[in-house]
């Protein structure tokens, strides 16, 4: 369809079909088709203390069409899926069960040239290239989870299965489905949880300090009281990619003082902003004094981090 949802219409007519991904010329378009089910002994109890189960796997292979549903062709024969395109448009990543877990394959765009770069012992998938074409992001559960759903983390390595590495640490939390910003803006994270921004320059009309009053209108949103209202928040955005922002006083003593975090990417409209262990993504637009932030995606819990308009100061 076309940006604005209309000229609507199929490319595929075969039920299972899903997960299409442009190749980065826009002339073909990769996919996942559900060739059928396999019913596989399982060891894997349904409910603790229960008889083992007999546990489903679709059966999903990697296709790929021109964009205009035309030439479709199998490129994978044991198993694929979460096709992602190299920037060149010459290799495919995907994910495939063809060993009895999920692990990270690269092959030649035509099929060609399979071959696996991840070997662990649960589960890898959702691979994701950086623009550069040199390392691949995915996401990785614990060793122990086995099939089941357990807390993921982000690896990286380069595109020939090198250097694996775990980019978030995160206890308790599951993160999955990484994406490259279109601005190489990058954050490395030190072990000891100390964080420095080692970026391109940020656009100058984000850079700055800017203040918001909170109001009744900000208390309806987030469902907080009326206490407070009025306050000034600050926030300041450095050309280092550092954040801070001072919230109202009635506020600290349950968040702990004024958030401090680091702007991760930047996009033309989008900025992604790590906030302790929480990422946030915003949309933004400046407009004379004025910056706009509307929250489009976040964890849950921090609907009090940027709100509405704010004025620079």
């Amino acid at each position: 369809m076309n940006a604005d949802g209309s000229g609507q219409r199929r490319l595929t007519r075969n039920q299972g079909d899903h997960n299409p991904a442009w190749s980065p010329d826009g002339r073909r378009i990769a996919f996942i088709r559900d060739q059928k089910f396999k019913n596989q002994n399982s060891s894997i109890s349904l409910v603790a203390g229960a008889t083992t189960g007999v546990q489903y796997w679709a059966d999903f292979e990697v296709y790929v069409m021109n964009a205009d549903g035309s030439g479709q062709r199998q490129l994978t024969q044991n198993g694929g899926g979460d096709p992602a395109w190299s920037p060149d448009g010459r290799r495919i990543a995907f994910t495939s069960y063809r060993i009895g877990n999920s692990e990270v394959y690269l092959m030649n765009a035509d099929g060609s040239g399979q071959r696996q770069l991840t070997r662990y012992p649960a589960q890898d998938g959702s691979p994701a290239w950086s623009p550069d074409g040199r390392r691949i992001a995915f996401s990785r559960s614990p060793a122990d989870c086995g099939l089941g759903f357990c807390d993921r983390e982000v690896y990286l390595m380069n595109a020939d299965g090198s250097g694996q590495r775990n980019l978030t640490r995160i206890p308790s939390a599951h993160e999955e489905d990484p994406a490259w910003s279109p601005v190489a803006l990058v954050v490395p994270v030190a072990d000891g949880g100390a964080a420095a921004a080692k970026a391109r320059p940020l656009p100058p009309k984000l850079v700055g300090q800017w203040t918001h009053k909170f109001t009744a209108a900000d208390g309806k949103r987030t469902g907080l009281g009326p206490q407070g209202w009025g306050e000034v928040w600050t926030l300041t955005i450095e050309k280092s990619g550092a954040v801070s922002v001072s919230i109202p006083s009635f506020l600290q003593g349950g968040w702990g003082g004024p958030f401090t975090g680091l702007i991760v990417s930047v996009g033309e409209n989008r900025v992604r902003v790590s906030v302790y262990s929480f990422v946030v993504v915003y949309s933004w637009r400046v407009s004379g004094r004025l910056l706009t932030l509307t929250k489009s995606a976040s964890t849950a819990g921090l609907n009090t981090f940027y709100l509405g308009v704010w004025k620079r100061t």
